[in-house]
Formats: C-alpha cells, structure tokens, sequence
C-alpha cells in the first residue's frame, strides 16, 4: 500500500524515472533516447537513466539529458537493478522501464501520471505495437502486457526490497519480474488499453540485422504471428492487426517522419 510519505510526495510535481540498458545497435539507441529526451508532460518532471557497458564494442553516443551508469552487460538482471539503484539514488517517485529500441508516445506518460495520482503501484499496457523498418506496415498486437513501460511506484520497488529482477537472471526479465510482483501481495495494479482520449501507443522496433531479444516470426496457427527468441522459446499473440505505417506514425510519433530509417539514418528528416 502506499505509505503516507509517498501522499505527501504526491502535493507537488512527480518525478518520473525513465530507465534504459543499451547494447549494441548504437544508432537505433540513439534514436530511443532522443525521443525521451523530447517528451514533455505537465506536471511530471523526467529522469533519465541509460545503463551502459564497458565491453558494448557498438555503444551508443551520448544525449543529453540522460544520466549514464556503467557495469558488465552480463548477467542482464544484475545490469538492469543496477540502473535501478541509480533511480533510488536520484530519489524518484516512480521508475517506468523501456527498452533501447522501444518508443512510448506522451500520453501514455499522461495516463501513467493520471494513474500514480490516484494510488496505483504497478502500472502497464495491454497492448503493444511492433515495427519492422522498412516496412510499410506496423503490426498491433492486442491482449499483450509487455514489459515495456511497465512503471512501479516508489512504495513498489520498496516492496520488492528494491530489487527489480533476479540479479543472476541472464534473460526473461519480464518473466523475473512479474514473478516477484506476484510473491508481493496488496500491490495495486492498473492495466490500460488504448481507447478513446487515452489513446497511446507503446511500440517495439525490431531491426531485421539485431540483435533482438525477441523477434517477430509467423506463427505455427495459421494467419497468427509469434514472437520467438534466441532460445527458441515461443510467446503466441492472441491478435495480430497489420495498419500503415505511415498513418500510424502520423497519429502517434509525427516528429519520425522517415520511420523506414529507424536504426539506419535519421528518422526525423522530412521526407519528399
């Protein structure tokens, strides 16, 4: 439950933190944290942390206003509660989690306000929306809660005796994580759909080169889609919708207009 300190934090402008870990796909990074570093929120005061290895041979530059931490890339548990010690260190209300090829549209950051505002603790999507460039289209995948932009409060990561993930887990981050949320009791969760004004988006880029944790492959049901990763372990996506990619990054993301660069070049040049 939410402690009394955490509603006297809640009188002024909440500071968010905003966490990352890169390797490897520098350009693609770069992008990412561009993007966050453009997003502006009433009320919501961003931090921004990027967990950074010194053995990443493809690292990416550095954007200003992200806060860089350093440790080894492996075990990935142990790197990702790294950034979170940081986040504890700049004393943030709230830690949403993305990855470095994923981008989030600001009214999700909207919601995610709205919701820390009314007491929720955990706080994630139902929904999730994957892009291959250059393609022409972008795939919607209803009914999911991924991992990306899931954000815990304060009380939260306490709770879990600030120690998001398995610190030897070598991957499924996810999986650790929604773990140890269910061996922790009376957390207030709020899972929201796209809908009406709260409309968002939370979209995954995955580059046909990699590295990819999870790749987007046709599934073993015909006309369904799949995600699979380097294992060979399957996630089934119950509903997969193809739109265009064009509309879609005109309703969500207008500042890439050259999405089909994503990873490549510069995907906020106009194009002709």
């Amino acid at each position: 439950m939410i402690s009394k300190s955490d509603k006297l934090r809640a009188r002024r402008p909440y500071k968010l933190g905003v966490l990352t870990a890169a390797w490897g796909r520098s350009t693609l990074t770069q992008q990412v944290l561009q993007h966050y570093a453009g997003i502006r929120v009433t009320d919501l005061d961003l931090e921004l942390v990027c967990v950074v290895s010194p053995e990443d041979e493809d690292p990416a530059p550095y954007v200003e206003p992200w806060k860089y931490v350093e440790i080894e890339n492996v075990p990935l548990g142990k790197k990702w509660n790294y950034g979170i010690e940081a986040m504890i260190d700049l004393d943030v209300d709230a830690v949403m989690i993305v990855g470095s090829d994923d981008f989030i549209s600001w009214r999700y950051f909207d919601l995610v306000h709205e919701q820390l505002g009314r007491g929720s603790e955990v706080i994630s999507s139902r929904d999730l929306y994957i892009y291959e460039p250059p393609s022409d289209y972008v795939a919607y995948c209803e009914s999911m809660v991924p991992g990306l932009g899931r954000t815990l409060s304060r009380g939260a990561i306490r709770a879990l005796k600030d120690r998001l993930w398995d610190s030897d887990a070598p991957g499924y981050l996810d999986s650790s994580l929604m773990r140890r949320l269910r061996q922790t009791p009376g957390l207030r969760m709020h899972n929201a759909r796209n809908m009406g004004d709260r409309d968002f988006a939370l979209l995954d880029v995955k580059l046909s080169e990699g590295p990819n944790i999870w790749n987007l492959v046709e599934s073993t049901h015909p006309d369904k889609m799949d995600l699979v990763n380097e294992a060979g372990h399957r996630l089934h996506i119950r509903c997969v919708t193809y739109i265009p990619a064009r509309q879609f990054f005109s309703d969500y993301f207008p500042h890439i207009t050259n999405y089909k660069a994503l990873g490549r070049d510069n995907p906020y040049a106009r194009t002709t």
